[in-house]
């Protein structure tokens, strides 16, 4: 009986634990414009990666140290998720790198605040750039859903679809004879990752960046009862 008591009771606490922590996520999703890797499986070994790299900076961690620190923070809307303001991103020096270079697009910036969550209960968070304006109707875009999951180790998951406009010089006529407009580009992984450090996820026409700081909530609504057991 006491095995089982002892097993028990770390179950509970572990709950508990992940009931408590929280995390805030930004994430960067940006296009190669060039077109060049469209029939690639994989980004090539030469000087334009290595570009690349320094431009996202991955092993570096360029996060501040007082920035990392957990935070008792309570979560001040009544779902699961808060999104971030723009002003307290920590990411904007790699955006603005990938802005300002002429091979790159930005299609997505946003960060959130969520409760750490296990695989059965983890929240997907929906992503998508299109703007609604009529003047961009016919540029790239990405959509679908990321999932942050809380296990023993931290988990990202992606499941996007990746839209890209055919160039009017180039479409084809299908079966139906009906013009195809776009091409789409499944970006899915799921990718295991530490909490502080800047992750980037490799796909030939797209790059994904993901950053995961920990935070304590606080919280009197928030109970164990909200995960589901055996």
């Amino acid at each position: 009986m006491k095995p089982f008591l002892i097993l028990l009771f770390t179950f509970i606490s572990q709950l508990a634990y992940a009931n408590d922590v929280g995390y805030e996520v930004e994430l960067i999703i940006f296009e190669d414009k060039t077109g060049i890797y469209n029939n690639s499986e994989n980004w090539p070994t030469d000087e334009k990666n290595t570009e690349l790299e320094n431009i996202v900076n991955t092993k570096i961690d360029t996060v501040k140290e007082e920035d990392t620190k957990e935070q008792s923070v309570k979560l001040t809307t009544d779902g699961p998720i808060e999104v971030t303001d723009s002003a307290l991103f920590r990411l904007t020096p790699h955006v603005d790198k990938l802005k300002n270079h002429p091979d790159y697009n930005l299609l997505v910036h946003k960060a959130w605040k969520q409760k750490g969550l296990d695989r059965e209960n983890a929240i997907a968070f929906e992503i998508d750039s299109r703007n609604t304006s009529s003047e961009t109707e016919n540029t790239s875009f990405v959509d679908g859903t990321v999932t942050l999951i809380m296990s023993r180790y931290l988990h990202f998951n992606t499941d996007l679809t990746y839209h890209k406009p055919v160039n009017p010089m180039t479409e084809i006529m299908n079966e139906s004879d009906e013009v195809k407009t776009e091409n789409t580009f499944p970006v899915q992984s799921e990718r295991r990752m530490r909490s502080k450090e800047l992750h980037y996820i490799d796909h030939p026409l797209v790059g994904v960046i993901v950053l995961a700081t920990p935070y304590k909530i606080e919280s009197e609504e928030e109970t164990v009862k909200e995960y589901k057991t055996l």
